[in-house]
């Protein structure tokens, strides 16, 4: 009975800044201190937007290493490009 109650509560729950993926923890780690990840998640743009967008947040403020730039600018390419 506990499980199943756990499970309902949990499916109506926003998991998007829960994951295994490397890329997305760092994205949550990066991005969602300014805005959430369902910003992110819920727009598609070009490979070259992202690689825009991911610079101008890291003018504004955002903390990145080079080596995590790359890596968030590599996921969301793959996974957040129409």
């Amino acid at each position: 009975m506990m499980i199943a109650l756990s499970l309902v509560l949990i499916s109506g729950c926003d998991m998007t800044g829960f994951s295994n993926n490397p890329a997305k923890r760092l994205i949550k780690k990066r991005c969602s201190g300014c805005h959430s990840t369902k910003r992110i998640y819920g727009s598609r743009r070009s490979s070259k937007e992202w690689e825009e967008i991911v610079a101008r947040m890291i003018r504004h403020g955002a903390k990145a290493t080079g080596e995590e730039r790359d890596k968030i600018i590599d996921y969301l390419k793959k996974e957040q490009t129409p």
